[in-house]
């Protein structure tokens, strides 16, 4: 129990992350396209959004937990539908992706981890599915015994 109570309370903190990159990501991409931007107008769009969002997040990050870092990953991968690699690989270069891989493998962690959400990952899609049915401050409260702290996005980053 002590490990769904750690994955519900980590769940709360780091899904409204998760669902913001995905909007930022499907915004930064839209824009690019319909821009029709050329590679060095995109690149330097790329890092203008890769400033203002550290600028934004950097403290919040820094104050995640290991485990809240990990699962920010896996729930970035499952609403992107791509993993951190590919999405290091696709907004910086290969060469940044390897080395955030190596990094990552000396941790203990693999970019590369898809979602899965019928094995590993399954008790994490219930959350989701609680979440997105508006039935997780319930969950949490029946766990925790009080209301769960609303995470603040500011107003620019919700798609």
């Amino acid at each position: 129990w002590r490990n769904y109570y750690k994955l519900v309370y980590n769940f709360n903190k780091v899904y409204p992350y998760a669902v913001m990159v995905a909007g930022v990501l499907e915004h930064v991409d839209s824009t690019i396209d319909a821009a029709h931007l050329k590679k060095g107008q995109e690149d330097k769009y790329i890092n203008e959004w890769q400033r203002a969002v550290l600028k934004d997040f950097e403290p919040v990050v820094r104050k995640m937990t290991v485990s809240q870092g990990k699962l920010l990953m896996r729930l970035v991968d499952r609403e992107t539908s791509r993993t951190s690699y590919k999405i290091v690989k696709d907004y910086k270069s290969g060469f940044a992706a390897a080395f955030w891989q190596g990094i990552a493998r000396l941790f203990g962690q693999n970019l590369k981890s898809a979602y899965d959400p019928k094995g590993q990952d399954a008790r994490t899609e219930e959350l989701v599915k609680a979440w997105q049915k508006g039935e997780f401050d319930r969950l949490y409260y029946s766990v925790f015994m009080e209301w769960p702290t609303p995470t603040e996005i500011p107003s620019k980053y919700r798609y």
